[in-house]
C-alpha cells in the first residue's frame, strides 16, 4: 500500500483531485442508469380528445383495463378509440394518454406521451446518452494527449453539471435527447480522462 501511495503521491493535489473525482462518481450514476426512472415502461390507458368525442360521449374511450361491451377492440389495443359519428362508427388514433403514475409521479413517458407509436424513444433516451459516450470516449483520448488531461479534465466536470441540472426544466424532449448525448459525451472525460490524470 505504501509503495502505490508513493507512486501516485500524496500531496494537497492528489488529495484534492481524488476527492473531486469521488464526487463526481457519486453525480454520475443517476444519469447514466436514470433512464429506467425517468423514461420507465408505464401502464397507461388511451384518452381520447374531448373535442372529438364530445363530453355527453366521454365514456366511449378505450380502457386497456377493461373494454366495454360495444367495442370491437381487443384487449391488446391501447392506442385507439371508437367514436359514434351520425356517419357511423370511426376510429381514431390515441394521442393523449393517462398513465398509471402510482410508483413514479412524474416522469418523462408520462409528461411526453412516451406510448403507441412513441414508445421507443423511451428506449432512444437512454441509448442517446450511450451513444454520445461511444462517441466521446476516443475525442476525449484525443484531446487529453494533445492540450493536457488538467485543461479539459475541470471543464468537463463543470459542463456535465450543469447538463444535468438544465435538463431538469428544458421543456422540449428534442431539447432533453441532446442534453443527454452530451453528457454522454463527456462522460468519459469525467470517468476516464480524469482517473488517467490523478494517476
Amino acid at each position: 500500500m505504501d509503495a502505490l501511495l508513493n507512486h501516485l503521491g500524496n500531496g494537497r493535489w492528489s488529495v484534492l483531485h481524488v476527492i473531486t473525482m469521488s464526487f463526481s462518481s457519486i453525480y454520475m450514476p443517476p444519469y447514466i442508469f436514470g433512464g429506467a426512472f425517468l423514461a420507465p415502461r408505464l401502464d397507461y390507458t388511451c384518452l381520447p380528445s374531448t373535442a372529438a368525442v364530445g363530453p355527453s360521449n366521454a365514456s366511449v374511450f378505450f380502457d386497456s383495463a377493461r373494454s366495454s361491451p360495444a367495442s370491437n377492440f381487443s384487449s391488446e389495443d391501447k392506442c385507439h378509440y371508437r367514436i359514434d359519428t351520425p356517419d357511423g362508427e370511426r376510429i381514431e388514433e390515441c394521442v393523449e394518454f393517462v398513465f398509471d403514475n402510482s410508483t413514479f409521479s412524474s416522469t418523462i413517458t408520462s409528461e411526453f406521451n412516451l406510448a403507441c407509436d412513441r414508445a421507443y424513444l423511451q428506449t432512444f433516451f437512454q441509448s442517446t446518452y450511450m451513444f454520445g459516450n461511444l462517441l466521446g470516449s476516443p475525442v476525449s483520448g484525443f484531446l487529453a494527449d494533445k492540450y493536457g488531461r488538467k485543461k479539459i479534465v475541470f471543464p468537463g466536470y463543470v459542463m456535465y453539471m450543469l447538463l444535468g441540472v438544465v435538463s431538469s426544466w428544458l421543456p422540449y424532449l428534442s431539447t432533453i435527447l441532446v442534453a443527454r448525448f452530451l453528457m454522454g459525451y463527456l462522460h468519459s472525460i469525467n470517468a476516464y480522462t480524469s482517473f488517467v490524470h490523478g494517476k
